[in-house]
């Protein structure tokens, strides 16, 4: 039987003609599960970042925990504030690394693990990337007295790569040995 409008789409193999090859159905989940991580970290990292501006002077802070505080600063560099003067690789680098997982994720089919990892890392690199492009530097604000000061956007980049690392030290134990 033929659509109106066009030919009949190939069939499945193994299947009786007319019915259709559908798409892989594990690909779907993933890809939507890897999108929305990365706009929950978008979304909740401006949220965050747009909050400690409007309620915290640049350089004061705020203690919440005898271990944590809300501290308003500005980094024009990397994680720890490396490279303070190369704003614009950094910049450059978080579009490139965005845009590249994008299409990773739109060519690839990932496990859910893998796409909640990919996506965390996404949406960090977004939400830094947004900041390097749009104001010059980022904002950072939980600070803890014993290490540098970070933000959402750094704290997803690191559990999305840690568990990108787990995830590939516990496949790799279970595939077998050549």
């Amino acid at each position: 039987m033929q659509r109106q409008g066009g030919p009949a789409p190939d069939p499945a193999p193994g299947s009786p003609p007319g019915v259709a090859a559908r798409p892989a159905s594990g690909a779907w989940p993933a890809r939507v599960l890897f999108f929305a991580v990365a706009i929950v970290v978008v979304v909740l990292d401006r949220i965050a970042k747009l909050a400690v501006q409007a309620r915290i002077p640049l350089g004061d802070q705020i203690q919440l925990l005898p271990f944590l505080w809300l501290q308003d600063g500005v980094n024009s560099g990397a994680a720890f504030g490396i490279g303070r003067n190369a704003t614009v690789v950094f910049a450059a680098a978080s579009v490139v690394v965005s845009v590249g997982l994008v299409v990773f994720a739109l060519v690839s089919r990932m496990r859910p693990w893998t796409a909640l990892s990919l996506g965390l890392i996404l949406g960090g690199a977004a939400g830094n990337g947004y900041d390097r492009v749009v104001h010059g530097e980022v904002t950072d604000f939980i600070a803890l007295h014993w290490f540098p000061t970070f933000n959402l956007a750094d704290a997803a980049v690191t559990i999305g790569v840690i568990l990108l690392l787990l995830e590939y030290l516990t496949s790799s134990r279970r595939a077998p040995s050549s």
